[in-house]
């Protein structure tokens, strides 16, 4: 086919308003025209006021992407003649892989593409997924041959928990292309949204595969922490002391391996993608006849967690001679992730209904999440204002559960998390996420 040129006023198309997806929008709209579509009406009225409602892009990016239109008609799509697919593989709602709006979404481009597209996905659930599910589908429903008659890109989304647009901003973006021409096209036009540059690769399954890797490794580390957040009390160490001295060791700069935020005990909040992930190379290995150990392993740790959290709460309540059913519980944080309002994937969700399975009546409250969102989102009500101290003997709560490390909560200190429940409270932060006190400089390099 003919090279693909991509031109300053190339209109764009972005379908898929995730954080990875709504991170390129507003990265592309701050130089070019962007067309981002979604299938959340909710969500994309709300961007159109100009407001993320997950919190994780701000007013003023926002306001900055003055190119960029979001629309929740597909149809409107129909200019563009590059198209960046990042709906997600997966389900979030669910632990199971389902590639069900994934292939959807893949159906729904194919009518919109025409001759001398370029089409780039940035998330696939296995290697080899672009090529094997994706371009069928645009053959079969489009009848345009990819490679001949559109051009095929890809390049894996690996946004950081709460702050996609800054790391999409400060890290290289790799690249792929089904050939040279697609390739140079789309590392192209990622070098003018990334400052650090890109990072081209040999081809899209590589790309594909280092995705699912760095993905898988997240989920593997977080299900190591949550074992040593068992092991390290039992030997004498407070696990909290060793992650302030790993951050001062290795930082956000070091290697990928070492970077304290992938180094976190805890619920699996950061990501429904990582569980994913080791969901899908999991079931493809199966398929083809090789057994993995480390993979399930992780997803034995992680994937339970909620509920024997809330398991273990009960039981501590009646070791202590407590009623559960009637009992007053408070859950801090319920997003999915720290530091803003996402709630796709919520685990805290999961050990809110497991508490009040058992009859207990239980308060949750989220610095970033709104009673509206809560019950729209999950059902589930939530307090719009943290709950005072408790005063005495009356009030409070009979146990208080730490469930995501947002910052706002964090810098209670566990004094300050006891107050809430009162004297005699069960405090519940089996992961250590609440330090004793706020996190001091005395291990910062001078």
């Amino acid at each position: 086919m003919t090279p693909v040129q991509i031109h300053d006023h190339t209109p764009i198309a972005v379908l898929g308003l995730g954080p990875t997806g709504l991170a390129l929008a507003v990265a592309l709209g701050q130089k070019r025209p962007v067309l981002a579509h979604d299938t959340d009406s909710a969500l994309v009225a709300r961007l159109q006021a100009g407001c993320d409602p997950r919190g994780e892009i701000s007013q003023r990016e926002l306001g900055q992407a003055h190119h960029l239109r979001v629309c929740a008609d597909l149809t409107e799509l129909a200019t563009a003649e590059v198209f960046i697919m990042t709906v997600p593989p997966w389900q979030a709602r669910i632990r199971q892989a389902d590639l069900s709006p994934w292939l959807q979404a893949c159906e729904q481009l194919a009518p919109l593409v025409k001759p001398g597209d370029l089409v780039i996905w940035e998330s696939t659930p296995y290697p080899g997924a672009v090529e094997e599910l994706c371009l069928p589908t645009l053959a079969r429903l489009g009848g345009l041959r990819p490679g001949q008659d559109i051009a095929i890109g890809f390049s894996p989304a690996a946004p950081a928990p709460g702050a996609p647009l800054r790391s999409l901003l400060r890290h290289r973006k790799v690249t792929a292309g089904l050939d040279a021409s697609a390739a140079a096209a789309v590392d192209m036009l990622y070098r003018q949204i990334c400052p650090a540059g890109t990072l081209p690769a040999p081809s899209i399954r590589v790309a594909e595969a280092l995705q699912l890797m760095e993905n898988a490794q997240r989920h593997l580390a977080q299900a190591l922490m949550n074992e040593l957040s068992l092991l390290y009390p039992a030997l004498g160490v407070d696990l909290t002391q060793v992650l302030q001295l790993a951050q001062a060791h290795g930082g956000e700069d070091g290697p990928a391996a070492q970077r304290p935020s992938a180094w976190q005990p805890g619920l699996p909040v950061h990501d429904p993608v990582c569980r994913s992930a080791a969901s899908h190379l999991a079931d493809r290995a199966h398929a083809l006849g090789l057994m993995t150990q480390v993979l399930p392993a992780s997803s034995r740790v992680n994937d339970h967690l909620a509920e024997d959290l809330a398991h273990e709460t009960v039981r501590q309540l009646r070791s202590q001679g407590l009623e559960v059913p009637g009992a007053r519980i408070l859950v801090l944080g319920l997003s999915s992730k720290p530091n803003c309002a996402d709630l796709d994937g919520s685990e805290a969700a999961v050990l809110v209904r497991t508490l009040q399975s058992h009859g207990a009546q239980v308060d949750v409250y989220d610095p970033f999440v709104t009673p509206a969102a809560a019950q729209n989102h999950l059902g589930l009500d939530c307090l719009s204002a943290l709950p005072p101290p408790a005063d005495g003997q009356d009030g409070g709560y009979c146990a208080v559960i730490v469930a995501v490390p947002h910052l706002r909560l964090r810098a209670l200190g566990r004094g300050g998390v006891a107050a809430l429940g009162g004297p005699g409270s069960l405090v519940h932060d089996p992961f250590g996420l609440v330090p004793p006190r706020p996190l001091v400089s005395s291990l910062a390099a001078p």
